[in-house]
């Protein structure tokens, strides 16, 4: 697990049930987060999963079902529970992906994600913040990765709070998918 600077205590209590946790001091940002669990993974298989709690532990066990035969499984909300506007964004933002990234994923965002670990060079992934996925997407298409997909589901968020479409979120994203777009498009 990776505690991204949370100031909730998350990382104490999933200490204090058994989880081998990596901690950032401060946020670094969702694609930090990614990075640094990959790294400290020591399974063959890493489930990349949002902590906040929209996805239940049945799409972790949808994505496991689906491993055979690929290098990524990759979750496909299959009815997403958020508002409109964040619905919107998202469907904007796999547009982009597409145009920049050639990347064919229905869900290139969605926070549910089974990667082999192997698939992903340490030190291979740059992007801090929300072209991390994107970005993520991208560098498995160049190394000919194979990526399933799966609808999973999603559930509302019941705590924290989106990030997504705060306006520095979405220019360091938008900066973050130019760069990715310059590496891999």
């Amino acid at each position: 697990m990776v505690d991204d600077g949370s100031r909730d205590g998350t990382g104490r209590k999933a200490r204090r049930h058994g989880a081998r946790v990596a901690t950032h001091l401060h946020n670094l940002g969702y694609g930090a987060a990614l990075a640094t669990g990959l790294r400290a993974a020591r399974t063959p298989w890493v489930a990349l999963v949002d902590g906040d709690g929209q996805f239940p532990l049945e799409a972790v066990v949808r994505l496991w079902q689906a491993r055979g035969g690929v290098d990524a499984v990759w979750g496909v909300r299959g009815h997403r529970a958020d508002p409109l506007l964040r619905r919107a964004a998202g469907a904007a933002w796999r547009v982009a992906c597409r145009a920049a990234l050639g990347i064919r994923l229905r869900d290139v965002d969605c926070g549910a994600k089974l990667v082999r670990r192997e698939a992903v060079p340490v030190g291979a992934l740059r992007c801090t913040g929300a072209g991390a996925s994107a970005e993520l997407a991208a560098l498995l298409r160049r190394l000919d990765c194979r990526v399933a997909e799966v609808v999973v589901p999603h559930l509302p968020r019941e705590g924290g709070e989106a990030s997504g479409l705060q306006w520095r979120v979405v220019v360091r994203g938008v900066g973050e998918l130019f760069e990715a777009s310059r590496r891999f498009g």
